[in-house]
Order: structure tokens, then C-alpha cells, then sequence
């Protein structure tokens, strides 16, 4: 299959939604994962998390979030605007977490950089069209369609 078909069986089966079927743009914009790990104190976090692809509102909300996070600090730091980013990433992001889920009594940062990992994963993959074969999954250009 060529890139320009990919790209057209995409557009169809994107369009095919419109009729009441929303499960292909569900499965795409929607994904499941699981963290087993332990922290640097040895503590196991185990859950079930769902991301999902932001709308471009979200995105915004997510700027403003990671800003107000950044806001409070007194100098600003690489590491500062990292882990904001993270943060509110995460906070946007993930539709479903498990109980234990709150930045604000984790302490471990490689805890919440293996979940921000994931939720980017899922939004390089969706962006780049990896998933369903569209686009090149080196480079994630696509074909554009032609009339």
C-alpha cells in the first residue's frame, strides 16, 4: 500500500465515523496502558491509565497550566520548565488514572517521566499516523491526497 493510499483509507474510515460509528477515531484518539514500576525508595506504583490526544483547547490548557506551574517559582529553571511540562501534560492528558494518581504527594520525578513517556508515545504515534499505517514512520511525512 502507497502512502497516498494510506492516507485515503484513513480519510474514509475517518469520514465513515460522521454516520454514528465512533470507535475507529475512539481507538485512535484513546490509549490504554499500564505502569508496573518502583520508585527510588523502592515503592511499587502499579495502575491502569488511559491517554488521550488533546484538543487544540486542551493544548492551550495545557500551556496555561505549565505556565501557572512555572509562575510560582522564583527563578526559572531548565529543570523547572521540564517538570511543568510534564505535569501539565499528564494532567491533560491522561483521561483515566488509577486512585494513587496526584503530583502533589508523588515525589519521584522518574515515576511521572515513564507515564509523560507514554502519553507521548501515544500522540508521536497518532500524529505521525504509525498506528494505522498511515504516513512514514521514520520521518512521519503523508502523502497529501490529490483532487
Amino acid at each position: 500500500m502507497t502512502k497516498k493510499d494510506a492516507v485515503g483509507k484513513k480519510l474514509a474510515d475517518l469520514q465513515g465515523t460522521r454516520d454514528g460509528s465512533k470507535d475507529k477515531i475512539r481507538t485512535l484518539i484513546e490509549k490504554p496502558f499500564k505502569i508496573d514500576t518502583k520508585d527510588c525508595a523502592g515503592q511499587v506504583w502499579k495502575g491502569n491509565f488511559v491517554s488521550k490526544i488533546p484538543t487544540l483547547q486542551q493544548q492551550l490548557d495545557m500551556e496555561v497550566l505549565a505556565a501557572t506551574l512555572l509562575n510560582s517559582l522564583p527563578n526559572v529553571t531548565v529543570a523547572g520548565v521540564g517538570l511543568a511540562r510534564m505535569m501539565a501534560t499528564c494532567e491533560v492528558c491522561l483521561s483515566e488514572k488509577p486512585k494513587w494518581w496526584n503530583m502533589d504527594e508523588l515525589h519521584d520525578s522518574r515515576l511521572l517521566a515513564k507515564i509523560y513517556r507514554e502519553v507521548t508515545r501515544h500522540h508521536d504515534a497518532y500524529f505521525r499516523g504509525v498506528e494505522d499505517g498511515g504516513g512514514d514512520q521514520e520521518t512521519g511525512e503523508v502523502d497529501s491526497p490529490t483532487s
